[in-house]
């Protein structure tokens, strides 16, 4: 009976030996295999360093606002652009914040700015440039003088810069007889602009005594947005034909 007792101690013995070194090789095991993400992959031990600082936003060089349509350079047929309404007038929408906020600097100082014409499309151009074609045939012009006169006040179809959706016809509220004409600049919304539209990267497009470089009469309601540049080229005393020839052609 002592030699069944002793043989039964001896058996336990051994499966208590060869239970402690499976679970000395289990841990081994552990240690060296990396850890598993919740989706089953794996990640390091050591969590990777956290960033000191934001990402940088990617920059906007406005490339997009230095186009340049003109007699000389008309629209691409591959041209399109995204537009937004702002007072029912469609626009690029990358212009819309700085026109809004043009518009809202107008009136915390009083005044009204309105807003007749953005964006066209081809087709509109061409029943404008129609409609003016007819005005001087109707005044005793032929044809073909009421065409080149036409073409000092109206773009042809595919030379006009509202096709960019960067161009803005302005107006005031408070001296419609004013509007689209050279008296434009002596109301309350035209002084405003001369002063302030470059602050938010408008340029008058078509100013006066340059109708032999812009191929167009003098228009002070007309703006172009440009961007950034657009106090540089206001105080260089360039049209923005001649400041895209010298610094913005890669011809």
């Amino acid at each position: 009976m002592r030699f069944e007792f002793l043989k039964n101690r001896l058996f336990l013995l051994m499966m208590c030996l060869v239970a402690t070194a499976g679970l000395i090789v289990s841990v081994v095991q552990n240690k060296s295999r990396p850890a598993e993400s919740a989706s089953g992959g794996e990640e390091s031990l050591t969590p990777p360093p956290k960033s000191s600082s934001p990402p940088t936003p990617p920059v906007d060089n406005q490339d997009w606002a230095h186009i340049l349509i003109n007699k000389k350079h008309p629209i691409t047929h591959d041209f399109s652009i995204e537009t937004v309404p702002i007072d029912d007038v469609p626009v690029d929408i990358r212009v819309a914040p700085y026109l809004n906020s043009l518009i809202n600097e107008a009136k915390s100082q009083g005044i009204n700015l309105g807003i007749c014409s953005g964006y066209r499309n081809i087709q509109y151009q061409k029943k404008l440039y129609e409609k003016e074609i007819e005005k001087f045939m109707n005044q005793g012009l032929n044809r073909e003088e009421a065409e080149a006169e036409a073409a000092r006040h109206v773009a042809r179809p595919g030379e006009s810069e509202h096709h960019s959706g960067l161009a803005i016809d302005f107006y005031t509220y408070d001296e419609p007889e004013k509007n689209l004409t050279s008296d434009f600049l002596n109301t309350k919304q035209g002084r405003f602009l001369d002063k302030n539209a470059y602050k938010k990267g408008f340029l008058q497009r078509y100013p006066l005594g340059k109708e032999d470089v812009t191929g167009y009469t003098d228009e002070s309601w007309h703006y172009r947005f440009v961007g950034d540049d657009a106090e540089k080229i206001k105080n260089s005393g360039l049209t923005f034909d001649e400041y895209w020839e010298k610094y913005y052609s890669r011809d």
